[in-house]
């Protein structure tokens, strides 16, 4: 499945970013089943080059494929082992937090709801910088109720897990 995964994501990328809808439909819905399978396989490189293709399909036209490409961010999250190291990979966390704290603030509110749940997801990676992320954007949102609800989670995470 490795093999497949690596001869198969430079396709799926780029169908990605087709004009059509079904294709980039599709290509979330593949990356999906990737990360289900074999996500905790797969090299911290491999991962951390579909994160930044998901996020580009959040601004989707389309509200299924934001949907499915959410969902995917989420499969990814889970995707993450232990060997993880958040403060190596910080760059790339502090920019999948700052895109899905942009999507907060959606005016979509069950789009609200379902990133909340991934950036919950999320938080126990580096609670401290999801924390200052939230921070800084919690006042410039239409409504800051889902930073806080967001703040309150991770506030309320062990407190070995904040201390990264």
């Amino acid at each position: 499945l490795l093999c497949l995964e690596e001869r198969l994501s430079p396709l799926v990328f780029s169908a990605l970013e087709e004009d059509s809808q079904m294709s980039r439909l599709l290509a979330c819905r593949s990356l999906s089943a990737t990360l289900k399978l074999i996500g905790t396989s797969l090299h911290h490189e491999a991962l951390n080059k579909i994160y930044p293709e998901l996020l580009k399909r959040l601004d989707d036209s389309s509200e299924e494929v934001r949907i499915v490409a959410m969902q995917a961010v989420g499969l990814w999250l889970s995707s993450l082992t232990k060997d993880y190291n958040p403060e190596l990979y910080a760059p790339h966390l502090q920019l999948l937090f700052q895109q899905l704290l942009l999507h907060l603030d959606d005016p979509d509110s069950s789009v609200q709801d379902q990133v909340l749940e991934v950036l919950k997801k999320g938080s126990s990676l580096h609670p401290s910088l999801l924390q200052r992320e939230a921070e800084a954007v919690r006042d410039k949102q239409r409504s800051p109720l889902h930073c806080d609800l967001l703040l309150q989670h991770i506030s309320s995470l062990p407190t070995e897990t904040l201390q990264h």
